[in-house]
């Protein structure tokens, strides 16, 4: 049955090929979830994905927008201590995880969230700790906290730091000041985890 639609060349328009991979992605979701055979997929998709750069651009799309737990397996955010936001925001311009770069034409991951937040908000710690480093770079200031021996978390893109290297850190008093982004990226021993799961239910 393949071999016909193949011979009768359906895949060959982009929009319909994209509209197949999306099909094809639901379906192994649908498939692992449900413990059932993918077999049946292989030649289908062996055929879509034969164009160059197909499999890593369908694959990050539909990690922004379905999920990739079972694609790419993602550190997920486990600690038993009290989190907060770092300040208001507006919205979200990146987010975490595997994103695709229109320019470049490749995947990449991104492991922090760059918000949308007003201009000259006070920033605070997510979580009491101490400062481990303060920098600064093209997009602003930054500054690492270390809140316990498995969680860090890093603030880019200030346009003030209140705090020095070795201070202590509280919940209420603010560590800098934003400009009008500001980046979150929060890690452990394993590397960078989604902060996403600060934002739960705030």
């Amino acid at each position: 049955m393949f071999n016909i639609i193949k011979s009768l060349g359906i895949f060959s328009n982009v929009r319909v090929k994209m509209l197949v991979v999306i099909l094809i992605l639901a379906g192994i979701v649908f498939s692992v979830r449900t413990n059932r055979n993918v077999d049946i997929l292989v030649p289908v998709i062996d055929y879509v994905m034969q164009d160059s750069g197909w499999e890593e651009k369908s694959l990050a799309i539909f990690s922004q927008y379905i999920g990739s737990e079972f694609l790419k397996p993602l550190p997920v955010m486990n600690t038993n201590i009290p989190l907060q936001l770092p300040c208001q925001f507006t919205g979200v311009i990146k987010p975490y995880g595997w994103l695709w770069d229109n320019v470049d034409n490749r995947q990449y991951f991104h492991p922090g969230l760059l918000l949308e937040v007003n201009d000259d908000s006070p920033v605070l710690a997510i979580a009491g700790g101490h400062v481990v480093e303060i920098g600064e770079d093209e997009a602003g200031k930054s500054v690492k906290i270390q809140h316990n021996d498995n969680l860090f978390s890093y603030y880019r893109g200030l346009k003030e730091i209140y705090v020095d290297k070795g201070a202590a850190i509280s919940l209420v008093k603010p560590i800098a000041k934003s400009k009008s982004s500001l980046y979150l990226e929060l890690n452990n021993k394993e590397g960078p985890i989604d902060p996403q799961s600060v934002f739960q239910g705030k």
